[in-house]
């Protein structure tokens, strides 16, 4: 992905002794930034203009008054929009995070995420400088926000991120709820909800040397009630499942022609992306026949994404077990494949996902064999999105391993 397609937004109030270090950090590893700054006492503001008038790679936004770091993402997330930015990332302006993973993250994204968090409690993360008590309430936070919302995301707190723009728009930003801190949890929130996508990159979370933590009693309450107003709204029914319906469906030989028509999109786009696609992954000549025996085999599950009459995408589950791992387990093998850009803007293949998951469950197939065209390396991480966890998952393609 190219630097210059990915903006940093760095809110800042009081950063001054920070922020000039920190865009020089940043710029070095070649991405743009942009600073939103909320009226800051200290000049901070005035710091990134100077600096601004020399780099046309930096930017800063004026607000007038400190409104919050949720209000403070949203416009810094709508100007990157507006000025072409194909990921925006979330960064702290204290050096906790750490602008050597800004690469690493970027290249989660790179891989086929939506969204790549930089987390500090999946294996190799860590907060070495953190006394006890703080990593007490930042771990007793996330397990809270796990709990009441049903989250899978290890770190939903953490505010060191990268969004794909076509996933952010998805998901909405504008109009969230959060001012403080949990704005972090909402977003994280709606991202699983919508079925997004998500990568944990472990990162080491160190403590600001410079400046005074804005964290505050009043944030750590506002994140609470609001964490706790959403879990019980959605216990009692109040945010039902994503309709996946409009999106996606199980295939019949009504279906046939569209099918047909939709893998010589697919086996175009296939072919660019891997050499090896007809040998591989392709169906058998002549096409038509090879589609009308899965979709007669009873042993076989095709589903079709589309969007409005526009077909997006396939998946074909192996629906009988094709290897047996002990009394009453059974594996099932997905291929799933779509159109790359188009099915993501939208949502298609989670919505596959999510159709050929709830069928496999209902037929008892508790594991599978997962295998994902665009993005081989992320197909654990898809299927987890939807429900199984990663134990449940058997890859026979070495997917994980590049």
């Amino acid at each position: 992905m190219r630097s210059e397609a990915v903006t940093v937004v760095i809110p800042t109030y009081n950063e001054r002794s920070n922020i000039g270090h920190l865009i020089a950090a940043v710029r070095l590893a070649g991405y743009r930034l942009l600073v939103v700054d909320d009226g800051s006492p200290d000049g901070t503001g005035e710091v990134v203009d100077e600096i601004a008038s020399e780099d046309p790679m930096v930017g800063v936004l004026h607000r007038t008054e400190k409104r919050g770091l949720g209000p403070a993402y949203a416009a810094g997330f709508a100007q990157a929009v507006d000025e072409g930015a194909d990921v925006v990332v979330e960064m702290d302006a204290d050096f906790s995070h750490n602008p050597n993973d800004l690469p690493r993250l970027i290249e989660a994204i790179t891989e086929g995420a939506d969204l790549a968090i930089g987390s500090r409690y999946v294996a190799g993360g860590s907060t070495p400088d953190w006394p006890f008590h703080r990593r007490l309430l930042s771990r007793g936070g996330n397990v809270y926000a796990r709990f009441m919302l049903g989250l899978r995301i290890h770190d939903a707190t953490a505010g060191y991120r990268a969004f794909r723009v076509a996933a952010l728009e998805r998901i909405g930003y504008r109009d969230a709820q959060a001012s403080g801190y949990a704005f972090q949890v909402e977003m994280a929130w709606r991202a699983e909800r919508h079925g997004l996508v998500i990568t944990e990159v472990p990162v080491t979370f160190r403590d600001r040397e410079h400046g005074t933590s804005k964290m505050s009693g009043r944030i750590v309450l506002e994140a609470m009630g609001l964490v706790t107003r959403w879990g019980v709204r959605r216990m009692m029914g109040g945010y039902p499942r994503r309709d996946v319906t409009a999106l996606a469906r199980i295939a019949t030989t009504d279906d046939l022609p569209l099918l047909v028509e939709l893998y010589g999109i697919l086996a175009e786009e296939m072919s660019e992306y891997s050499n090896l696609w007809g040998v591989a992954d392709g169906l058998a000549e002549p096409i038509a026949d090879s589609w009308k025996r899965i979709l007669t085999d009873d042993d076989h599950l095709t589903v079709v994404g589309c969007f409005g009459d526009h077909p997006l995408g396939f998946l074909v589950a192996r629906v009988e077990p094709v290897l047996a791992q002990g009394a009453g387990m059974r594996i099932g093998a997905i291929r799933l494949v779509f159109v790359e850009k188009e099915a993501r803007a939208v949502g298609v293949g989670e919505a596959m996902r999510d159709v050929a998951l709830d069928n496999l469950r209902g037929r008892g197939i508790s594991r599978f064999d997962a295998h994902v065209l665009p993005g081989h390396r992320h197909a654990k991480n898809f299927f987890e999105q939807g429900g199984f966890s990663a134990r449940h998952i058997v890859m026979h393609h070495n997917d994980d391993d590049d």
